[in-house]
């Protein structure tokens, strides 16, 4: 129980950190991927969908690994045989690594 209520508290202080440091996120999307009678095809069609779907709100929230609460819910379809996959999250914003340290150095002026 205490392991638990320190895990809450950590994801509280990471929270509140991404606020200080201001990381924006967006509003929650979700994203519905292919039907596949294979289950990871139709989870990463989902992802997909979803970063196509953040893209319209700038490259720098495209990125599936920094969406905040973000999962993904598969679900088998008895009738066909196939699986439909759902993504969902907070698309936040991810500053691209390479502009991040031409700007660290200076914006790359000289």
């Amino acid at each position: 129980m205490a392991a638990l209520l320190l895990i809450v508290q950590s994801g509280q202080e990471a929270m509140a950190a991404d606020q200080d440091n201001g990381k924006s996120c967006g509003e929650k999307l979700v994203a519905v991927g292919r039907p596949n009678k294979i289950q990871s095809l139709s989870g990463m069609s989902a992802v997909v969908q979803w970063k196509r779907r953040a893209g319209e709100l700038g490259e720098k929230f495209v990125h599936w690994q920094y969406a905040m609460d973000a999962e993904l819910n598969c679900k088998f379809m008895r009738r066909s045989g196939y699986y439909i996959c759902y993504a969902s999250g907070k698309p936040c914003e991810h500053p691209s690594p390479i502009r991040a340290g031409i700007e660290d150095r200076g914006g790359g002026k000289r």
